[in-house]
């Protein structure tokens, strides 16, 4: 018997996702948190930078989740930010969160960040 494929995907943010990254931003947050949200401009200028380190969860070829984690620089290079994480309402209650601050950590480790 064939494996099956997995439901969901892990892989590294690319530059062309701001905008999907943007829209799951407004799906996530409402409400009090709406005012925070950050845009596809946003999204696009942290994807841009090689301090940005960003995971995203595919689920049938859409992203459902994301964490975005910066490292500092200069003096604080040692340091890396949470700066954003979040599930889709759709998708929650699947340990997606806990898979992504597990990248989040494990990419901050690979950089040199205790």
């Amino acid at each position: 018997m064939a494996a099956r494929p997995p439901t969901s995907v892990l892989r590294r943010a690319r530059a062309d996702d701001a905008e999907a990254l943007a829209r799951l931003e407004r799906t996530a947050f409402v409400g009090y948190y709406a005012a925070h949200r950050f845009s596809a401009a946003q999204f696009a200028s942290y994807l841009a930078r090689p301090t940005t380190f960003t995971h995203v969860v595919l689920h049938e070829g859409r992203i459902v989740a994301y964490v975005l984690g910066v490292q500092g620089g200069g003096t604080r290079a040692h340091v890396a930010r949470l700066h954003g994480i979040a599930v889709d309402p759709r998708a929650r209650r699947r340990d997606l969160g806990r898979r992504l601050l597990r990248a989040f950590l494990a990419s901050a480790r690979r950089r040199g960040c205790p």
